[in-house]
């Protein structure tokens, strides 16, 4: 089976923080170079989700680590692959990192006002916060290196991707093309059972 062109894929990021807790961030890609093998497409985003945690291997502790890349075929609906990040602990900072549930923040801005992707990216070090709240001047540019990227086509080995989101409520897909940085430390808010509707 192939990822033709324009199909989107989403890669799901297992990792640990310190082999206590579980972290997942989730990716949408779309391929916007020529049709690739399945294989293919997972060597390529193996490559491209890489260069994001490179970027962020300054602001990250050593206990961090990355498991795996799973891949799946949003427009297909079938399995693309298992990738294995080629750097599985990224992070370089040996000290204690912030409550786990602290994160850095980065929103990704689409050509829809409404409609945007949020990443967290837990946990913050303790020296990546000034004595006034806000995250340090390496976190800042850091993010701005992984803004850079996903708000950018990647041209990965095989072929070229676009990071962005898919809307149900357009039926269409939704390139980044700008970001922010949250100036603090957050948390992704999360319902509560039985709260809400």
């Amino acid at each position: 089976m192939s990822v033709f062109t324009n199909d989107i894929v989403v890669a799901t990021m297992e990792g640990f923080n310190s082999s206590l807790n579980a972290i997942q961030n989730v990716y949408q890609l779309r391929n916007v170079g020529g049709d690739v093998s399945e294989a293919e497409a997972t060597d390529d985003i193996v490559e491209v989700l890489d260069a994001i945690y490179a970027a962020l291997g300054g602001i990250m502790t050593s206990g961090w680590t990355l498991n795996a890349y799973r891949i799946v075929n949003r427009t297909r609906d079938t399995d693309v692959g298992i990738g294995i990040p080629a750097d599985d602990s990224p992070g370089t900072v040996g000290e204690n990192s912030a409550v786990p549930q602290v994160a850095y923040g980065l929103t990704l801005r689409t050509g829809q006002l409404r409609s945007r992707g949020r990443k967290f990216f837990a946990p913050v070090l303790e020296s990546a916060v000034t004595d006034n709240g806000l995250i340090s001047a390496a976190a800042l540019l850091a993010l701005a290196d992984v803004g850079d990227l996903m708000t950018a086509q990647q041209a990965a080995t095989n072929s070229n991707w676009e990071y962005g989101i898919y809307s149900t409520t357009l039926a269409t897909w939704l390139p980044f093309n700008a970001y922010t940085i949250s100036p603090t430390a957050v948390t992704q808010r999360r319902r509560r059972q039985g709260i809400g509707i």
